[in-house]
Formats: structure tokens, sequence, C-alpha cells
């Protein structure tokens, strides 16, 4: 009797703690950068993570698996003799995660792992405009 009961709660506790965004939701953690012109340097929140390329190849950036509403990841892309420009990553809801009000617990994993949001747009491409002089 005692081993059906840990079983039992093993099983419902697996089941609790995974949640729909997590189970179901988008997890691209992606942002494929380009810009024009190639060859600018690229750096998320002031760490250079690299540079475009000349081919037209996205450079793809990593982002962290807790990258939420309020994460404030912001994408810096620069090179001499043209303006530097900042985007911010923008996020949205998972509609996907509204089914963890029937498991609140749930709800508390998505927001953890950062489930609960996926990326607008996974594509940023920026046109950097000469600078005045040059």
């Amino acid at each position: 009797m005692k081993k059906i009961a840990i079983l039992f709660s093993l099983i419902a506790s697996t089941l609790l703690l995974n949640s729909c965004g997590t189970l179901f939701g988008d997890h691209n953690r992606v942002v494929h950068v380009t810009s024009a012109p190639p060859g600018a340097n690229v750096y998320v929140n002031d760490a250079l993570v690299g540079q475009t390329t000349a081919s037209g190849v996205p450079l793809d950036i990593y982002l962290p698996s807790r990258s939420g509403f309020n994460s404030n990841v912001v994408i810096r892309v620069e090179k001499s003799g043209y303006e530097t420009i900042y985007q911010p990553v923008q996020t949205t809801f998972q509609p996907i995660a509204v089914l963890d009000i029937f498991f609140w617990p749930t709800f508390i994993v998505d927001i953890v792992t950062g489930d609960i949001v996926k990326i607008n747009n996974p594509y940023m491409n920026f046109v950097l405009p000469p600078q005045d002089g040059f």
C-alpha cells in the first residue's frame, strides 16, 4: 500500500508541475539578426554576441530561457560611420498558458521558466543610417 501511495504522489506531482506553456507552447528563444550594411557588431544587453555577415545569413542569438515579460532584453547594433540602433525584444503572452487556470500550480512553473511568453518576431533586420559627416 505504501508503494502505491508513493507511486501515486510521484505521478500526481509530475502532472501538476508540467505546465501548458512548458509542454505545448513556443519554446523558441532564438533571435535572428541581419543588418544593412553587413558587418555590424551586435550586442545583447551591452554584451557583444557577434557580428552580422555579408552573406545575409542571420546571426542567431540564443536568449536565456527566462526572457519573460519584464526581461528587458535589448539588442544593440552598431558599426563605425553609422548610427547605433537599439531594439527591445518584444514578447507576448502564450495563449496556451490560459489552460494553466485549470491546474493553478502550473501557472507558477510557466512564469518561473519563462514559457508563459513567446517572442513576437524572432527575425530582426536593422538598417543603419549613415552618421552625419560620413
